[in-house]
Formats: C-alpha cells, sequence, structure tokens
C-alpha cells in the first residue's frame, strides 16, 4: 500500500511514542505558522485536560507546564526561533499526554528531556516540507467531530488542511497497519456524522491520508476511491443510529473524558 521509501529521518531515540507525541504538537505549531490567518485550534489541548488526574499535588506543576508551553510556542511564531526550549516543552506536553490518555500518573511529568529526544524532534522539524502543509481556505488542527467524538468517548484528528484529513506518523516502519488504516476512515465517518466541533460551516472532506514524518513522505486517497458510495452511506447510518441512544458515553464525555488519538 506505501511505496518502499529510504528513511530520512533515522531515530537517535529509543522514547518513539513520547517523541511522536512531542512532534504531533510541534506539527501543529508550525503549521501554524504558515498559515497565520486560516488556522483554527482547539483552545484546550489534550495537555490541558491531563492537569485533572495528576495527583493533587502535582497539578500546579502541570499547570506551569502548559503555560510555558503556550508561552514558548507564542515567541517562536513571533520570532521563527526554534530554541531548545520551545522543544522541551513539547516533550513536557507530552508527558502530560500520556497521563491522559492511559489515565495513569508517571514520575516523568515534568522530568528533563533527553538529548537524543531534542535532536530527533529538531531533525523532524527540518524535514518537514512546509509547502505540503499550506493551506488555500482553512487549517483545522487537532479537531475532533462534534456529539460523534463524545459519544465513543473522545476521538481527535491531527490535521484538516482545506479537504484533506491527514494522520502524522512518527513510526519508523513503512507498512501502513490495517488498525491505521481503520482509524483514518473512522475520522472521516465520525466527520459525516458530527461535522467538526466549534466550526458551523466546517470544511467539505473528500480526501484522507498520513504524513510518514521519518520518510517525509504523503500519501492520500480520495474518498471516493476507498469505498463505493452504497456501502459508505450503509456504514455512517448504522453508526448514527448506534451513537444516538449512548447517552451514558455523552454523559462520560464531559468533564474528565479523554480524547484519544486512535478510535
Amino acid at each position: 500500500m506505501i511505496p518502499s521509501t529510504p528513511v530520512v529521518v533515522p531515530p537517535l531515540t529509543s522514547n518513539y511514542s513520547l517523541v511522536g507525541t512531542a512532534f504531533d504538537y510541534l506539527v501543529r505549531l508550525m503549521v501554524r505558522k504558515v498559515n497565520p490567518t486560516m488556522t483554527t485550534e482547539r483552545e484546550q489541548w489534550v495537555a490541558d485536560s491531563a492537569i485533572w488526574w495528576l495527583p493533587a499535588d502535582q497539578q500546579q506543576k502541570g499547570q506551569e507546564i502548559v503555560q510555558n508551553a503556550r508561552e514558548l510556542f507564542q515567541q517562536f511564531l513571533s520570532d521563527d526561533i526554534l530554541s531548545e526550549d520551545v522543544l522541551t516543552a513539547s516533550v513536557e506536553l507530552a508527558q502530560l499526554d500520556t497521563v491522559f490518555r492511559t489515565g495513569r500518573y508517571t514520575e516523568f511529568v515534568g522530568q528533563a528531556a533527553h538529548t537524543d529526544d531534542i535532536t530527533d524532534l529538531r531533525n523532524f522539524v527540518a524535514a518537514l516540507p512546509l509547502d505540503h502543509f499550506k493551506a488555500k481556505k482553512i487549517c483545522l488542527l487537532n479537531p475532533t467531530f462534534g456529539e460523534s467524538s463524545v459519544a465513543i468517548g473522545g476521538a481527535d484528528a491531527d490535521l484538516v488542511i482545506d479537504d484533506l484529513l491527514l494522520d502524522i506518523k512518527a513510526t519508523k516502519k513503512q507498512p501502513i497497519s490495517t488498525d491505521d488504516f481503520h482509524t483514518l476512515v473512522g475520522y472521516y465517518v465520525l466527520y459525516r456524522i458530527g461535522g467538526i466541533t466549534s466550526e458551523k460551516k466546517p470544511p467539505t472532506i473528500t480526501r484522507v491520508g498520513f504524513y510518514f514524518a521519518r520518510h517525509r513522505l504523503f500519501m492520500t486517497w480520495d474518498i471516493a476511491d476507498l469505498v463505493g458510495a452504497t456501502p459508505l452511506s450503509d456504514t455512517i447510518g448504522w453508526l448514527q443510529q448506534r451513537l444516538q441512544p449512548n447517552e451514558s458515553n455523552k454523559t462520560a464525555g464531559k468533564g474528565k473524558s479523554r480524547h484519544h488519538s486512535k478510535y
């Protein structure tokens, strides 16, 4: 499904998942930089929600991490200097994300980032083909899909750029897993049912795809080429009926709900 391509950004870190999540934050920061007037981002990051899952004596630390990251990211948008502080802040946000997505507190929150993690992230950013991330009309960062996201306990995509729903992959493996592909199509189905949170006129998504960061490779597909119109309509209708009566999920989706990156 994916052509054989060389690894452009070889991994230096052994903290693959943490660095991948940190890179998600950095990608969104870079995309905002190249789309200054077209970008919409959720008011709260996943890291914001993680604060309430920390022990009471650690919540102040969590708030400081998020506030510091916001200030550093805003400074980058002003001066275009990708400092080590900015990269470190992305790792600290990723540490919080781990707490939120697993529901488990680990002592590594707020710990210093490893040198290899920082170098890996800088290499990721240096390899970004930013021209591919420029929007013509609209760019949405980390969007969710209205009540559809809430009904399944949370689902958040990486990016929507004009008509493209894009998932970021930092893995060194080339094959696309069945789960990853199903997740990507699942995001599209949720979008069809619930729209996009806070967007009164969401963009019309006609394509889905991946950006493989270590390979500097985009792979995209037209929705029409992936599934037939009738089977897709049947799937959307079936899922919509399954979601509507699930009031317990709606309740669970409020307050301390987790927005998972994988649905």
